[in-house]
């Protein structure tokens, strides 16, 4: 995707983090205002989980965006110092995208055992 002037350029960098902190958000929303999970624990557990992949969510997307990697490698790498931070800088973007995919795949599990936890009624 590339921008035409510098307001398409950022409005897509801002779209790049507030779409998918927004569709996050919208679960989080849904989990805490739920009545379809009666199990008070598992929705607890839920709104936890929920909670830290917003988060995570948030500060990986949040750090890629591009003023933050032109601040980050505003000039070639000459020297240690700069090396270390530009090591450090990936190190972290690959750690959150792999927390990002770990906590899916938490939520998903939860969920899946909320509600077949959820106990009958017609019995």
């Amino acid at each position: 995707m590339t921008a035409s002037g510098p307001t398409a350029f950022y409005l897509i960098e801002l779209a790049r983090v507030v779409v998918p902190v927004a569709g996050i958000s919208f679960v989080l929303a849904a989990v805490i205002c739920s009545r379809a999970l009666e199990n008070r624990r598992a929705r607890l557990w839920l709104i936890w989980i929920t909670a830290a992949w917003l988060l995570v969510t948030f500060t990986n997307r949040f750090t890629f965006i591009a003023p933050i990697r032109s601040h980050f490698f505003g000039s070639a790498v000459h020297d240690y110092a700069t090396a270390q931070h530009a090591r450090l800088y990936f190190a972290a973007g690959a750690f959150l995208w792999i927390a990002e995919e770990i906590l899916i795949l938490a939520f998903g599990v939860t969920f899946f055992f909320a509600l077949r936890s959820k106990v009958r009624r017609d019995i």
